[in-house]
């Protein structure tokens, strides 16, 4: 309770008798939810100058940039919440601040929340590090921003809307099923299952036969999780085309090499099994300790 008076102290001394969210935000050195809401907003923007604007206005206020940059990442981390269908009671949030949440949420998928998510992760450490905190904040969400370029390319080289996953070495064949057809059915997916919709997003190639849709993936652990809601994806897909549409998965890795005993060993230890399914990982090499 001491400690809370002296605070209210210094609140006053800087806002007067008056005293709003904003002042103590500032004093404190606290961060809102409003001011992250228009961080990312600019960032899935590309919108750089604007950052280096919204960024100016924080050191003006006072705002530690080490706090700012650690509640960014605590933001983002609510807009994957929301993103993935996580129960409200996980958010430490008031209804107003989650009402933000859900509309920021809104604007982007899973999957580009995810890349935008680990664009900021790598960085850190750089920032708690640096002696520049200001630069090296100023620096990471620029290089976040390069985000919708990085979309475009996508879209370029891919030559599909962003987020259908098709493969322009394997083209949808002819019939009633078009590839804007997949597409339309990948952002059905990641609106009643987030989760999938990324990882159909992002499959190696997709492509449509007339009653299938057939989707590879480079990892087993894509695979698998899809393999397991192939009910699901396809009641929606019937919905979406008007007929029954069956959902094939698979699986492509390279063959391995042949494996010393030691390395075959470690393959089929059962803990690192356990971590392969669920991170998605790989044994590529053994080496003893000297």
């Amino acid at each position: 309770m001491r400690d809370a008076l002296s605070l209210l102290d210094q609140i006053r001394a800087f806002s007067g008798r008056s005293i709003s969210a904003a002042d103590v935000a500032t004093v404190l050195g606290l961060s809102d939810t409003a001011f992250f809401a228009r961080v990312v907003t600019l960032i899935g923007e590309g919108d750089h100058a604007r950052i280096l604007e919204a960024l100016q206005e924080a050191s003006e206020s006072g705002r530690d940039f080490k706090v700012l940059y650690r509640d960014l990442l605590n933001f983002i981390r609510s807009l994957l919440l929301v993103a993935g269908g996580a129960n409200r009671s996980l958010f430490a949030a008031s209804p107003e601040e989650l009402a933000t949440i859900e509309s920021v949420a809104g604007k982007f998928s899973y999957s580009e929340l995810l890349r935008i998510a680990n664009l900021l992760v790598r960085d850190d450490d750089t920032v708690n590090r640096a002696e520049h905190q200001r630069l090296a904040v100023e620096v990471a969400l620029l290089k976040a921003a390069t985000f919708p370029r990085l979309r475009s390319v996508e879209e370029v080289l891919s030559g599909a809307s962003v987020g259908t996953g098709f493969s322009r070495s394997e083209p949808a064949k002819a019939g009633p099923h078009t590839q804007a057809d997949l597409t339309t059915f990948i952002q059905r997916v990641q609106k009643s299952q987030p989760l999938i919709g990324g990882y159909l997003a992002n499959a190696k190639s997709s492509r449509n036969s007339g009653d299938r849709l057939v989707f590879t993936f480079s990892d087993t652990y894509y695979a698998e999780a899809v393999s397991e809601a192939r009910d699901v994806l396809q009641e929606i897909a019937a919905d979406v085309y008007g007929s029954p549409v069956k959902i094939e998965v698979e699986a492509t890795q390279e063959k391995p090499a042949p494996q010393a005993a030691g390395q075959t060993a470690l393959r089929e230890d059962p803990v690192m099994k356990a971590f392969q399914k669920h991170l998605g990982g790989e044994v590529v090499d053994t080496r003893r300790s000297k």
